[in-house]
């Protein structure tokens, strides 16, 4: 056999290797994603690194429409990470990141429960929109819809400038019970969903 002749079977031996370990490493990672799927949608008791992984499904959730926001709009607290995990990297990128505005929600809620009964937002719709153009496409973000009277009043701000087909919504979780429901959303649930980073912290 060539010196030709070896060196040809060596490399197509190689990329033969090298797409092998390829399809085996993809496969083996798009099934750890799925059983990690599966076991974020039980959860009652949600940490930090797990929201993380959460918005990286609900950013697939959104480029799998045909909605591509020019601007995502976070309800505080509970949106602002999102917001920018979705911006920075879901979304859009470290080098192009899509601009991200807070909109504060002050929510009222009866003794001993999380759903809010009551919600308003803080500030004027002139400053909160401030430069944006009417027909601007809008994600407003959330972490989670208990009762939906938070988003509910978020998004009714936002339709009074932006065009209503322009704003869609997005939360984490959603409550089935939730009068208001987002347009996007990773898990639909019955469960009393805890959030660690906004557990009291002892010490």
């Amino acid at each position: 056999m060539s010196a030709l002749s070896i060196l040809v079977t060596t490399l197509m031996g190689v990329l033969a290797g090298a797409c092998l370990t390829w399809i085996i490493g993809y496969a083996q990672q798009n099934s750890l994603w799925r059983r990690l799927r599966n076991a974020l949608m039980d959860k009652r008791h949600v940490c930090l690194n797990e929201e993380f992984l959460m918005t990286r499904i609900l950013a697939e959730n959104i480029r799998g429409s045909s909605f591509r926001p020019e601007v995502i709009f976070a309800i505080s607290p509970g949106g602002g990470m999102v917001a920018e995990w979705l911006s920075r990297g879901s979304l859009g990128d470290f080098s192009a990141p899509i601009p991200v505005r807070t909109i504060c929600v002050h929510s009222k809620r009866s003794s001993g429960t999380v759903k809010t009964d009551e919600a308003v937002v803080i500030g004027q719709l002139d400053t909160i929109v401030a430069g944006l153009s009417k027909e601007s496409r809008v994600l407003l973000v959330n972490d989670i819809s208990r009762g939906g009277e938070t988003l509910r009043v978020a998004h009714q701000l936002l339709t009074q400038h932006f065009r209503h087909e322009n704003v869609m919504t997005a939360t984490l979780f959603c409550h089935r019970d939730a009068r208001t429901k987002p347009g996007f959303y990773v898990v639909m649930t019955d469960k009393m969903i805890r959030l660690d980073w906004k557990e009291p912290q002892c010490g």
